[in-house]
């Protein structure tokens, strides 16, 4: 291939700043809008944390200031439901989830057994199971599937839930393991 430069040297090298200008203009562009984006997302934040620390400061001003503002009998109010809260905290970490074990029995439910509803009582050890069954087979699946869950301490279904041969509408009662 021929390779034909028809510019003359001084056109060659006012080219090449023209360039190099452009280049340096497109860079310079886009960092400054980088840099008003960036300032436009983060003052808020500045000043939201400015005005925060303002504010803090100012509180503790007046806590050193007028230390006597709270009276004794507010502050062991303060103190007793703190203990309060600590000991329901203690209270909650000893049970159990019930939302887990509500899940764990709804994945033990064989295909084809529809749940109406699952009342979970206060006590946080039974639950109440109602809901339909096409077959006596499939409600006895259920049950035995029930049974065998880890999470299940007993299962109490009345006799009137397998009396009939289909489309069986049971009612079971769940007692979970603590």
């Amino acid at each position: 291939m021929l390779n034909l430069n028809l510019l003359p040297p001084e056109e060659k090298t006012s080219l090449a700043w023209e360039l190099r200008g452009r280049a340096v203009f497109a860079v310079g562009t886009v960092v400054g809008i980088v840099a008003v984006t960036f300032a436009i997302l983060l003052l808020p934040a500045v000043f939201g944390l400015h005005f925060s620390r303002i504010e803090l400061e100012r509180e503790l001003g007046w806590a050193r200031v007028a230390p006597g503002l709270v009276s004794p009998d507010e502050l062991a109010a303060v103190r007793s439901a703190n203990g309060l809260a600590a000991a329901a905290i203690e209270m909650a970490q000893g049970r159990k989830d019930p939302a887990a074990l509500i899940a764990a029995v709804l994945w033990a439910v064989p295909a084809g057994i529809r749940i109406d509803a699952l009342g979970y009582k206060s006590d946080g050890q039974t639950a109440e199971l109602t809901g339909f069954a096409p077959s006596r087979s499939s409600f006895l699946s259920l049950l035995r599937s029930l049974r065998d869950h880890p999470a299940v301490a007993g299962v109490s279904s009345p006799v009137s839930n397998v009396i009939a041969e289909s489309d069986i509408a049971f009612s079971v009662t769940l007692t979970f393991r603590p």
